[in-house]
């Protein structure tokens, strides 16, 4: 099966395992991967952090990470959608303008449009800074779907993160006085790493509640549990040569990297 149609059988099963976990689990696995994230050597001695803003369910809530992020003092960046390819990671100033920005289909904040991608001065401290050139930043706080301990990450799907990554990297390497990538950490609840007893009790659910009739799904039941049985056989998200390898994983149990 085509690399993009195994993405999409995972991204389709673990999407139902998240949706699936209860707000309290949602909560008290959330609370723990702050805790460990906020101790990380990279996230204390960043100045700046990107960090996305979480939808209400299905994902690491990442209030708690925000928060500390202002506590410390240093500098917030979020994800902005620029267009159907593109991001931006833009600056935001405190929780009360996070609060107050609008919200998207899914329920996550809108930041303002940058209006500069210089550093933030006295007289443009409201001013929506962007990330990519800004020396401060260096450390991104990274969504996903599915994750292994070899650093792979399966994304949502758009490729949004990617070919930031990308761009951010043709910046800051093009110039005569290089940037340094920030590092790249994702948080991730136990059951999105394909690898660990909770995504193997997850998918062992799944499979017992699934439909014989699932018109949902373009793929067989049979051709599904393929798919799941390799990556399981494998300890491995599906993967191509255009996707970035993170630098770290933050689950509620422990830190799989090297920050």
């Amino acid at each position: 099966m085509l690399l993009r149609a195994r993405k999409k059988v995972l991204r389709r099963v673990v999407g139902r395992v998240l949706r699936a976990l209860s707000a309290g689990q949602v909560a008290a696995q959330s609370e723990a991967i702050a805790r460990r994230l906020v101790e990380l050597r990279a996230f204390r001695e960043a100045k700046g952090v990107c960090v996305y803003l979480s939808m209400p369910k299905g994902e690491v809530d990442t209030t708690a990470v925000v928060k500390a992020i202002f506590d410390a003092g240093k500098r917030c960046f979020v994800p902005r959608i620029a267009s159907k390819t593109e991001i931006q990671m833009v600056e935001v100033h405190s929780l009360e303008q996070i609060e107050s920005l609008p919200r998207d289909s899914w329920g996550i904040p809108i930041p303002p449009a940058p209006t500069s991608t210089s550093s933030a001065t006295d007289d443009s401290k409201q001013q929506a800074i962007e990330a990519t050139e800004c020396t401060d930043m260096s450390f991104i706080v990274m969504p996903g779907v599915a994750f292994d301990r070899t650093m792979n990450r399966l994304g949502h799907g758009a490729g949004y993160y990617d070919r930031y990554l990308r761009r951010m990297h043709g910046i800051r390497t093009g110039g005569d006085h290089a940037i340094p990538m920030p590092q790249l950490v994702a948080v991730a609840f136990r059951e999105q790493i394909v690898s660990s007893d909770a995504f193997a009790s997850a998918l062992k659910k799944y499979r017992q509640e699934r439909g014989t009739d699932d018109k949902k799904s373009k793929i067989s039941a049979e051709d599904e549990d393929a798919v799941l049985d390799a990556i399981v056989k494998d300890g491995e998200v599906p993967h191509g040569d255009t996707d970035w390898l993170l630098d770290g994983i933050v689950t509620p149990d422990g830190f799989y990297g090297s920050s």
